[in-house]
């Protein structure tokens, strides 16, 4: 008996028309926020040693600044025309975002003539937080913008009734809110 011929070409098969098709993608680009040096406003004294060493110092760095900039020398560079640190005085770290906690020993301070410009920080404790939670559950009224007539208004959060209106903006709106709204110290001072 003749055995079927066998075919020498490749076929391909044509795709399944359910099955998605794979495309390459282009990595994702992410850009670091540019560095910027900590503003001198933002780094204030604690507490003040007799001797010149051992200053407390609290630096609030702003929200999303990672904590590694404060390794760097150059990152207290306009902070040290104003603020006097000194080696040996530490550096409490906060974040205005609450996500990290940190305390650096000031190593050395240093500059071109005679102006410092550059801090040398050694870390002492760093501790990183989630984001806090609002809890929602003990919010009793809240802001809203209901529109050109009633503006902003303060609502009662558990009945969605307008408590008071008219407010041409958000502060007026929460300065209200702030006088509607009891604390029970308040309550159990009245």
């Amino acid at each position: 008996m003749n055995a079927p011929a066998k075919s020498t070409t490749t076929e391909t098969k044509a795709p399944d028309a359910s099955a998605p098709e794979a495309r390459p993608v282009a990595p994702i680009e992410v850009r670091q926020a540019p560095f910027k040096p900590l503003e001198a406003g933002r780094l204030r004294l604690v507490r003040s040693s007799e001797c010149d060493i051992c200053n407390l110092w609290a630096a609030v760095l702003p929200a999303g600044a990672p904590f590694e900039n404060v390794l760097r020398p150059d990152y207290w560079s306009s902070c040290l025309g104003a603020k006097p640190l000194r080696v040996a005085d530490t550096v409490e770290i906060h974040v205005d975002c609450q996500t990290y906690f940190g305390r650096v020993l000031v190593r050395d301070v240093s500059g071109a003539g005679g102006a410092k410009t550059r801090a040398s920080m050694a870390l002492l404790e760093l501790h990183r937080f989630d984001r806090v939670a609002r809890n929602d559950e003990a919010l009793t009224h809240r802001v809203e913008f209901r529109g050109p007539h009633l503006k902003h208004c303060v609502i009662a959060v558990k009945d969605n009734k307008v408590v008071s209106d008219g407010h041409a903006d958000v502060a007026t709106a929460e300065a209200a809110l702030r006088a509607i709204v009891r604390t029970p110290a308040r309550e159990a001072a009245k």
